[in-house]
């Protein structure tokens, strides 16, 4: 008896998520400009999932169809009829008519939409047409350049490149005329719908909208705006972050001083700073001095600061960029393409805090960032100073705008208060 193998299923679960999936064969990859058709389709329930997958699979199988029959406005024909439209009106230009002669680049624009027309199909012909023109602005084209000109903060332009690439995966859109509110309000419901809180659709509202503005700005596109009332259905939450208590900030430092020493030495880093894990772990020689280290590359001004080194982790901090043998201060962390760095070491505290009994987005590494914001508090410090450290921006024309900032001798005096012998009442 032959045996044969399952049909593919064309689904895949990602954060409990499914997804439609369909592969490209190899040779159409570079016709339909992708290795694979992906689509979220916004259930949990794989029964759901089951059902709503259809209509993507067939519209995919249409598009592959028609890319094997050559009748497809895929990019090899765009790329070849824009540059005969672009030699043909490079000639018109150079070309000086008599009186009686008709405007030899109006001819050439009706001719080649002439052209296109008896030749392909109304849509393809207006596709075309559209990209060889410049009325049509392919949007893929522009994210690297725009979200680049933003920002050098590696781990934000990555973050703003999953967010725009995610929304035009997810509604099939191509060129700037398409985007639409429709499909600003449908991807965000469906982050909603997957699980994703109201805030994180919040955070790819933001990123989405800025990036749509800069594009519309740069091609001069002037349309109502599609992120007008797009806020999807979510339940408000209501999940704060919490601090840690100066006991369980201790049962941390037993449960991985033999056990894990690197995580360990994050942890009391963290415990005496109050930096963000991505300001330690991307923290470089350059930037740590004697007494005190500077964070650069924040996304906002405030962020951009100097910390002053607490006694309990001067020496801890210089040992480890000693040890370090690239350009980090903190030694052995494995650096990802999207400016993450030490994300197993991120994991494995995760995997200690849930063995723990600790409830997830209530604490996390975070939350170690507000015990040090409380000891700071329940210790009498300046405030103004807190914000300062912590890397909070601060309203107001007086400190926001006007002030310089506090004195080294003021963060030292603030950094020496956190004091994790003391039993607060955290």
């Amino acid at each position: 008896m032959t045996r044969t193998s399952a049909p593919p299923s064309y689904l895949k679960q990602r954060s409990g998520t499914w997804y439609a999936s369909m592969e490209i064969p190899s040779a159409l990859r570079a016709i339909l400009g992708k290795r694979r058709f992906v689509a979220s389709l916004c259930t949990r329930d794989r029964k759901k999932a089951e059902l709503l997958k259809a209509r993507h699979l067939v519209e995919w199988q249409h598009l592959i169809d028609r890319a094997r029959l050559g009748a497809d406005a895929n990019t090899p024909l765009i790329q070849r009829m824009t540059a005969i439209y672009q030699q043909e009106l490079d000639a018109a230009k150079a070309y000086t008519p008599r009186d009686d002669e008709p405007d030899p680049v109006a001819h050439v624009k009706d001719e080649f939409a002439y052209v296109l027309a008896d030749n392909y199909p109304p849509e393809v012909a207006d596709e075309v047409h559209g990209v060889a023109t410049g009325s049509y602005v392919i949007i893929r084209d522009h994210i690297e350049r725009l979200i680049e000109s933003r920002t050098s903060n590696t781990r934000t332009q990555a973050a703003k490149r999953s967010i725009v690439q995610a929304f035009l995966d997810m509604t099939g859109i191509r060129y700037l005329h398409q985007w639409n509110r429709q499909s600003v309000r449908g991807y965000l419901q469906c982050l909603v719908d997957s699980g994703r809180s109201g805030s994180t659709a919040s955070v790819h509202q933001a990123h989405l909208s800025a990036f749509y503005k800069d594009i519309s700005r740069l091609h001069d596109y002037r349309v109502a705006s599609p992120f007008d009332d797009v806020a999807p259905i979510a339940p408000k939450s209501t999940i704060e972050t919490q601090a840690f208590t100066v006991r369980e900030m201790q049962g941390f430092w037993a449960a991985t001083a033999n056990s894990d020493p690197q995580l360990h030495e994050l942890i009391t880093l963290a415990a005496y700073t109050g930096c963000r894990y991505s300001e330690l772990t991307l923290l470089k020689k350059p930037n740590l001095r004697q007494d005190h280290f500077v964070v650069t590359g924040a996304k906002t001004k405030a962020g951009n600061r100097t910390i002053p080194l607490h006694p309990e982790i001067i020496d801890l901090i210089h040992q480890l960029a000693n040890r370090s043998t690239d350009e980090y201060v903190i030694p052995d962390l494995l650096l990802l393409k999207n400016g993450k760095r030490g994300v197993s070491q991120q994991i494995r505290f995760g995997t200690l805090k849930s063995s723990l009994g600790y409830q997830k987005r209530v604490h996390s590494f975070h939350s170690i960032r507000a015990t040090v914001a409380t000891l700071m508090e329940q210790a009498g410090a300046n405030p103004v100073t807190m914000h300062r450290l912590l890397g909070h921006g601060l309203s107001g024309e007086t400190f926001g705008t006007y002030s310089g900032g506090a004195s080294m001798k003021q963060l030292r005096e603030t950094v020496a208060l956190i004091d994790y012998s003391l039993t607060p009442s955290l």
